[in-house]
């Protein structure tokens, strides 16, 4: 065998142990257990948020860290009771793409 070939299968046997050994992909999902839809998180930009990090105003809520105002027709009701954000590239200072809160109750 050569040099090469000898370094090809090498190289292919490193690349199936490691495909064995890495950790098995995870749903982008909430502390609770409800998944994120992918139009909103790209699996990976989505996240709980305090209550203190956004404020209702006029019929919406103020994104605190952006600025950013959200109507309520734009908002989400939260499935577990909690707040959630989704913001670009899951920065909190990121532009946010969609807002989780709890129902009004």
């Amino acid at each position: 065998m050569t040099l090469f070939a000898k370094t090809l299968v090498q190289v292919a046997s490193l690349l199936s142990v490691s495909c064995l050994l890495a950790p098995p992909a995870v749903a982008h999902v909430a502390d609770s257990g409800w998944r994120y839809p992918p139009y909103c998180c790209s699996e990976m930009d989505c996240y709980e948020i305090a209550r203190e990090e956004i404020e209702p105003v006029g019929g919406g809520w103020r994104i605190r860290a952006t600025g950013e105002y959200w109507s309520r027709n734009r908002t989400n009701v939260s499935p577990d009771g909690r707040y959630h954000r989704c913001s670009v590239s899951g920065l909190r200072k990121g532009r946010t793409i969609c807002l989780w809160v709890p129902a009004e109750g």
